[in-house]
């Protein structure tokens, strides 16, 4: 069970998002396009922890004032152990990581055991294209994206998924 905070992405943005998403299908591969749920959507993680505890929310509603923020997808990154996840990274711009600072901090404050992974310093901005990748999947969705040009767009809101209810929340 974990609550997360995202950034979501503007309509163009989204788009171009799902556009790679229907490659990635389109070439029989895994994609985030496969995912039925109806809250799968393209987005961006500053953050995720086991609960919020009582006046997180709001707090995170504070430290998310600074949207919208400019993004950036430029390049392709692969995570994980034998079953891999494929994403297209978010340059770091200033404004992007004095917004994950302060959602950080507000998740330190009222949430218990934050994501050691989305801590400042180790945190990797990116956005999922595909997950649970073969090992001879990521050499065909790699070939299948060749030639991805950056992206560029804003945020358009903030959320934050419970993983146990799989519902969302928005958020600032």
């Amino acid at each position: 069970m974990a609550r997360t905070v995202e950034l979501l992405l503007d309509e163009a943005l989204d788009a171009e998002v799902r556009r790679v998403w229907g490659v990635l299908e389109a070439a029989g591969l895994p994609s985030q396009a496969l995912h039925p749920h109806e809250t799968n959507r393209p987005h961006l993680t500053l953050g995720v922890a086991n609960e919020l505890v009582a006046g997180g929310e709001a707090e995170l509603g504070r430290a998310l004032r600074r949207l919208p923020v400019r993004l950036r997808l430029d390049g392709l990154v692969v995570f994980g152990g034998r079953r891999r996840t494929l994403a297209w990274l978010v340059t770091p711009s200033p404004a992007l990581v004095d917004l994950h600072a302060g959602v950080a901090q507000a998740l330190a404050a009222y949430a218990p055991a934050p994501s050691p992974q989305h801590l400042p310093g180790r945190w990797t901005p990116h956005v999922t294209l595909a997950s649970r990748l073969e090992p001879q999947e990521r050499a065909a969705a790699l070939d299948a994206l060749d030639g991805l040009r950056p992206a560029e767009g804003t945020t358009a809101a903030a959320r934050s998924y419970d993983t146990a209810t799989r519902t969302v929340v928005p958020l600032g």
